[in-house]
């Protein structure tokens, strides 16, 4: 059986031109360890505001797997234990995630108000 350039081609050519354009940057990527509000302000806040979301969906997730647990294994069990420290980790976290997203909201804030941001 013969195979045409063609059948090599294709592929070839695909592949190229992901790794040409997963090579390229679309801009500098946000500082999200600084806590200068100045710095991308806005989108850091969002950035902390969905984490927080996410992290809060999570700790229900977990609190409703250790009430599943309590059920089938007892309330002194070790997953029922193990899941409710996760969910308490999730929850604190979530609440870390919302300061910090609150932060750089009123940080984004205060300086478009006092006109030195300008979209």
């Amino acid at each position: 059986m013969r195979t045409r350039s063609s059948d090599y081609c294709v592929p070839f050519c695909c592949a190229l031109m992901l790794s040409v354009v997963s090579c390229t940057r679309a801009g500098e990527p946000l500082a999200l360890d600084s806590h200068d509000p100045s710095h991308d302000g806005r989108s850091i806040a969002v950035y902390h505001a969905n984490e927080a979301m996410t992290f809060s969906r999570k700790a229900e997730n977990v609190a409703d797997q250790a009430t599943v647990y309590t059920r089938l294994f007892g309330p002194g069990s070790e997953w029922v234990v193990g899941a409710t420290l996760l969910a308490q980790y999730y929850e604190e976290e979530a609440k870390e995630k919302a300061r910090a997203a609150r932060r750089y909201r009123d940080g984004y804030n205060r300086r478009t108000t006092h006109g030195e941001v300008h979209d």
